[in-house]
C-alpha cells in the first residue's frame, strides 16, 4: 500500500518518478486479493502477394466452358488440350497477362503442348505438367 508521505511526479513519457522512494508495493490483503496481473499482447500481421512467373503470363485468357474442355482434354491426351489452347488464342481466347501478341502467345502455347507431349515418357512429367496447365486454364478463366 502507498503510504500518505510518498511524492512521485510523472516524466515526459507519462512514467512515474519516484524521485528517492520506492514504486508503491502491494500487499496481499486477508482475503486473497492480489494486485491484476500486468499482460501485454503483441499482434503481426504478414501479408504476401502472389506475382505471376513468366509461364503464366503465356497461359491465354479462354472462355470458361472451353478452359474446362481443354483441362479434360489435357488430362486424357497430356499436351493436346494446350495446343488446341494454343490455336484458341487466334480467335476466341485473349493474350492472359503477357500484353504479348496473339501470335507469340500461339507459339509459346504450341511448344508447350509439344514439349508436354515429349516429356510423357520420362516419369509421366509431361501428363503431370499438362494437368497443371489445364488447372490453370480454368484458374484465369474464372478471374
Amino acid at each position: 500500500m502507498m503510504t500518505s508521505n510518498q511524492q512521485f511526479s510523472y516524466d515526459a513519457a507519462g512514467n512515474p518518478n519516484y524521485g528517492q522512494n520506492q514504486p508503491p508495493s502491494y500487499e496481499v490483503s486477508q482475503i486473497g486479493q492480489t494486485a491484476p496481473p500486468q499482460t501485454y499482447v503483441t499482434q503481426t500481421t504478414v501479408t504476401t502477394e502472389k506475382k505471376p512467373n513468366g509461364m503464366r503470363n503465356a497461359i491465354p485468357e479462354l472462355p470458361i466452358a472451353l478452359a474446362i474442355v481443354l483441362c479434360i482434354v489435357n488430362f486424357l491426351l497430356p499436351g493436346i488440350g494446350t495446343i488446341i489452347a494454343g490455336f484458341s488464342v487466334l480467335c476466341c481466347g485473349n493474350v492472359g497477362q503477357s500484353g504479348g501478341g496473339r501470335f507469340g502467345t500461339f507459339c509459346i502455347n504450341f511448344w508447350v503442348g509439344i514439349a508436354q507431349l515429349l516429356l510423357l515418357g520420362f516419369f509421366f512429367l509431361g501428363w503431370v505438367w499438362s494437368i497443371m496447365w489445364g488447372v490453370a486454364f480454368i484458374a484465369i478463366a474464372s478471374e
